[in-house]
């Protein structure tokens, strides 16, 4: 009787070692962080640019070349 007490409580603990990996292995995929998607140049050239009347030079402060302007 008492091997079978030894020998259930032996299979109850591995089991739960079991469980409990599992759970943890759940967690840090649930964790990771998202993998960011490459950055495409060909499809970032193919977008067509937002069309902003606003954006026509008369905003810039004097002096200022505005948004293409190499510095």
């Amino acid at each position: 009787f008492e091997r079978s007490l030894i020998t259930l409580l032996d299979e109850t603990e591995r089991r739960l070692e079991e469980t409990e990996g599992r759970n943890t292995q759940e967690e840090m995929e649930e964790d990771a962080a998202p993998q960011e998607s490459e950055f495409d140049k060909e499809e970032a050239e193919s977008v067509p640019l937002p069309e902003n009347d606003d954006d026509d030079g008369k905003n810039w402060p004097y002096g200022a070349d505005g948004p293409s302007a190499k510095r």
